[in-house]
């Protein structure tokens, strides 16, 4: 086996080498962390669009009540109106 060659600035191959080894891990350890961020990121996503739902569910009850309050005032009323 022949040894490892030097560049002129002095790095050989083998260094060359290690140093690729340790940018690929620090790639998968990235990448790693990425996917625990986005996992993360989409439960509280999801948590918020639990909670918009349930606003939601709250305004939707409220604003049928109004309706029907509403409506049943103009019941009552039409017949008053049309006798006078």
């Amino acid at each position: 086996m022949s040894p490892p060659s030097e560049s002129s600035n002095g790095i050989s191959e083998n260094d060359l080498i290690n140093c690729n080894n340790d940018d690929q891990e620090l790639q998968d350890k990235t990448a790693k962390l990425e996917a625990n961020n986005l996992k993360e990121y989409l439960t509280s996503y999801e948590d918020f669009l639990d909670l918009i739902d349930q606003q939601l569910n709250k305004i939707e009850t409220e604003l049928m009540t109004a309706v029907k309050f509403s409506s049943l005032v103009l019941e009552m009323l039409i017949p008053w109106v049309l006798m006078v």
